[in-house]
């Protein structure tokens, strides 16, 4: 059993990311604020050991910039950040957080994790799961 996790933080400028990596670390790591810019602006990484179940683990959180821009340099920057963190753990879980603002989903945050899902989940695991091509 490895003694590490690593958790990728995907969503859209302003779901929270950056909170819920200062809340899976037990400290603030990761800057947060409740902005109308997106305030990641480049993938951060941080690492600690914690007490799991009894057990001392390493636990590895990457913050990623928010997915929906307005300028195509910002898509193509988080393209690369997410790939960035993909090839430093290509075994990590996704985290990807959803802005329910009103009680209700965004349909950019629905259309960033179709996208997402399609880009980066295999169609053969899609069938096999019961989502929806």
């Amino acid at each position: 059993m490895s003694d590490s996790t690593t958790v990728i933080i995907l969503g859209n400028s302003g779901a929270g990311k950056s909170f819920l990596g200062n809340v899976m670390l037990g400290e603030d790591r990761f800057v947060h604020a409740y902005d109308a810019a997106s305030v990641t602006k480049a993938t951060e990484k941080y690492e600690k050991r914690i007490m799991m179940n009894g057990v001392m683990k390493n636990i590895c959180v990457f913050n990623i910039p928010g997915l929906m821009e307005s300028a195509r340099e910002s898509i193509d920057r988080n393209k690369a950040e997410i790939q960035k963190a993909f090839s430093q753990c290509a075994t990590s879980i996704v985290a990807y957080v959803f802005d329910c603002t009103g009680g209700r989903l965004r349909q950019e945050d629905l259309d960033s994790y179709t996208a997402l899902n399609r880009a980066y989940v295999s169609e053969e695991k899609r069938i096999s799961s019961g989502q929806i091509l």
